[in-house]
């Protein structure tokens, strides 16, 4: 296996497939908030250029190529906002407990005593402090914070595919495709088809089971695309009726199956009830029949 490992390996054939079908080559990055404010401070991005309405397109200085399309979801930023309040205010208890506390401690004390506190719920950046006469002096810095909300629900979607390729609206729409490629591969190696464990050990078998692997989940994605109106319809939470799981099993019960006896083969095919005949019509796929065939 050339000295690596089956998961490598797999991984390999991943890629070597994705090309072998024509897959284009988009390379997406989401962005940490640090990254945006570093941006921020290069000047490559302005905060004010982020509009929930519109997409802002920025192009590397260093390098044309490279563009950055700058989107902001509101939706996202009031929960990035009330998590950061939350998270703050936490944090401004815990040094309101500390300050007023009776217990006699050393400055070095006091300071191994904050350090905990900033850790803990990682918002020590926006906090001022410092020991002054055996004391516990802070403050929260609120220009800080206001810069911080400036970027809520902002991200920067980097990507180097030419402008005749995609344009800045086509280039978000993909990278926000790539929620159903994470539910794919978590379908891929945990949830149904399990591309892992690997026990193969020749490259060539390790190709062949995730070239299955994926073909399997190829099937699934247009069974699910064909029964979307079935879970539309349907409730939610405990009322709902069908899961992806629950069509399997409920058609698990049709077989076809070739009975030998005494030199005679017999096929049986099993009979759909309605339901599967529904599941089977939304799948376009002709209901067997339920004669037997010598």
């Amino acid at each position: 296996m050339g000295g690596q490992p089956a998961g490598r390996q797999a991984g390999h054939a991943v890629l070597a497939t994705a090309k072998a079908l024509g897959l284009p080559k988009l390379l997406y990055s989401r962005w940490e908030p640090w990254v945006r404010y570093a941006l921020t401070h290069r000047k490559v991005i302005e905060p004010s250029l982020f509009d929930q309405e519109t997409i802002a397109e920025i192009t590397e200085p260093n390098d044309p190529s490279v563009r950055y399309l700058l989107c902001r979801n509101p939706l996202t930023g009031e929960k990035e906002r009330k998590t950061r309040l939350a998270l703050i205010e936490k944090t401004r208890e815990a040094l309101e407990k500390l300050t007023r506390s009776r217990k006699k401690r050393t400055p070095e004390q006091i300071g191994a005593a904050v350090g905990p506190i900033l850790a803990r719920w990682k918002v020590g950046k926006f906090f001022a402090w410092r020991v002054g006469d055996g004391k516990l002096e802070w403050s929260l810095e609120e220009s800080r914070v206001e810069q911080e909300e400036s970027l809520d629900g902002c991200y920067v979607v980097r990507t180097d595919v030419a402008r005749e390729v995609f344009d800045k609206t086509q280039a978000v729409g993909a990278y926000r495709q790539l929620a159903q490629v994470d539910r794919a591969f978590r379908q891929l190696k945990t949830v149904a088809l399990e591309i892992r464990p690997v026990y193969h050990q020749l490259d060539q078998r390790i190709e062949a089971h995730v070239f299955l692997c994926m073909l399997a989940y190829y099937l699934q994605w247009h069974m699910q695309q064909k029964l979307a109106p079935l879970f539309d319809a349907d409730g939610s939470g405990e009322d709902r009726r069908w899961t992806w799981a629950g069509v399997l099993e409920r058609l698990k019960g049709l077989r076809r199956q070739t009975v030998t006896m005494h030199g005679t083969a017999l096929t049986l095919t099993g009979r759909p009830d309605d339901e599967q005949q529904e599941l089977l019509k939304l799948l376009d796929v002709a209901c067997l029949s339920a004669d037997t065939a010598p």
